[in-house]
């Protein structure tokens, strides 16, 4: 089977030999988003044994590369997204959300993070004064 990436929908496509031009003949077996994770039952019945290994293969390492560059440009783009959280806090009105509870869950994720820098060699740089 044949997976091809068009403009953002992966086309399956199965060859089937037709003896009457005496040559393989390209067959759409259906288009998902090239995004999913899984394929839906109807199409997933459509597919031999085989051509679902190669598609969930196929899946699982697309979305492993896609994870891997989501959390790259997340880790790229936190100190913009801090900049703005501080300024936000700082200036806007925030009378209708719930502070503490924000504010709790993005101190336990900023530990986490911080344990994670740590984890990876690059924590904090700590300028100790001599006694």
């Amino acid at each position: 089977m044949q997976i091809r990436n068009r403009n953002g929908k992966l086309q399956l496509i199965r060859t089937v030999y037709d003896p009457s031009i005496k040559r393989g003949k390209s067959v759409l077996i259906g288009t998902i988003p090239s995004y999913v994770r899984a394929v839906s039952n109807d199409l997933n019945e459509k597919l031999t044994a085989l051509e679902r290994t190669q598609l969930q293969t196929f899946l699982d390492k697309t979305a492993s590369e896609l994870d891997a560059f989501r959390q790259e440009y997340a880790a790229r783009e936190l100190p913009a997204t801090l900049r703005l959280v501080t300024k936000w806090y700082l200036e806007s009105d925030k009378a209708s959300i719930d502070l503490n509870q924000l504010a709790e869950d993005s101190r336990s994720e900023f530990t986490a993070l911080l344990a994670a820098m740590v984890k990876a060699g690059v924590g904090r740089r700590r300028n100790r004064k001599s006694k």
